[in-house]
């Protein structure tokens, strides 16, 4: 019998650490993005979700620097339903900074109509490498920590407590 694919829940969610390595982003610079309103605030769990927004505005800031969040803004909206139909292509008029996902031949089109320079940015093997990472955390057996952690912040409580008495 094959083995089934376990597709990961919008829910499903990984921890910082692991966040951190498959997205390629350090956490410091995450957290700047996210309070500047460019990414969703940080959660104890990181989703999917999460993770595509990651990956995609970084490759964007590679491609475009600080005009990477002109090009976001209007990406954004759109990524989690062009995320469901590879490829994952973006195209950008890089005078204007106007860009739209490509869902087929005509939005390439429309930005060549500008004669100003375009630039195509194909997403579909970097979100699908997050996403195969993060499917492996999912997949795999968490140990189960909740109980040393609890044991721990009672024996912090109680040495507070003898220390203010």
């Amino acid at each position: 019998m094959p083995a089934r694919k376990s597709t990961p829940t919008p829910r499903a969610g990984i921890s910082e650490d692991h966040f951190t390595r498959l997205s390629r982003v350090a956490r410091a610079t995450r957290q700047g993005w996210a309070a500047s309103g460019l990414l969703s605030p940080q959660a104890s769990r990181y989703s999917l979700e999460d993770l595509h927004e990651v990956v995609v505005y970084a490759r964007l800031r590679e491609q475009f620097n600080a005009s990477a969040d002109v090009v976001w803004a209007q990406a954004r909206e759109g990524l989690t339903s062009v995320i469901a139909r590879p490829p994952i292509e973006l195209v950008v008029d890089c005078h204007l900074l106007r860009a739209a996902w490509v869902l087929d031949d005509g939005a390439i089109t429309q930005a060549a109509r500008s004669g100003n320079d375009v630039r195509l940015i194909d997403l579909t093997e970097i979100v699908a490498e997050a996403t195969a990472g993060f499917e492996l955390v999912i997949a795999t057996p968490r140990r189960a920590t909740a109980p040393a952690a609890d044991q721990l912040a009672a024996r912090r409580a109680r040495r507070s407590t003898d220390a203010a008495s």
